[in-house]
């Protein structure tokens, strides 16, 4: 079974070890992406990711509520599910929706 605990390095200098009860210190990778949409009333989409977990989602533009409404059921989300359920999602004909630009910027970012 795979976890989604990343990985953990043993502090030299705070001499913690593993097995011993106490908390390991380890290394975070968080990423501010900046994703221009296209063929959308959003314009624009800000997204943190961390580790790969989507922490921050906000839309520049768009239907506030629905965007809002995206924008919580992602959060906390590994990416790579987030594409699989938003990708494609087509709004009113256009090829694209706010849905699908946040898939397309998560797949840009997760490359």
């Amino acid at each position: 079974m795979q976890t989604d605990i990343p990985p953990r390095r043993c502090s030299e200098q705070s001499g913690t070890a593993p097995g011993l009860g106490i908390p390991e210190p380890y290394e975070t990778m968080t990423r501010k992406i900046i994703y221009p949409c296209v063929g959308t009333c959003s314009t624009q989409i800000t997204i943190e990711l961390e580790d790969g977990i989507i922490r921050e989602v906000a839309f520049t533009g768009g239907c506030h509520g629905n965007t809002q409404g995206v924008a919580a059921l992602v959060h906390g989300m590994r990416a790579e599910e987030a594409v699989a359920r938003l990708k494609g999602i087509d709004c009113r004909g256009r090829g694209t929706s706010c849905p699908d630009q946040l898939a397309r910027a998560l797949e840009q970012a997760m490359h």
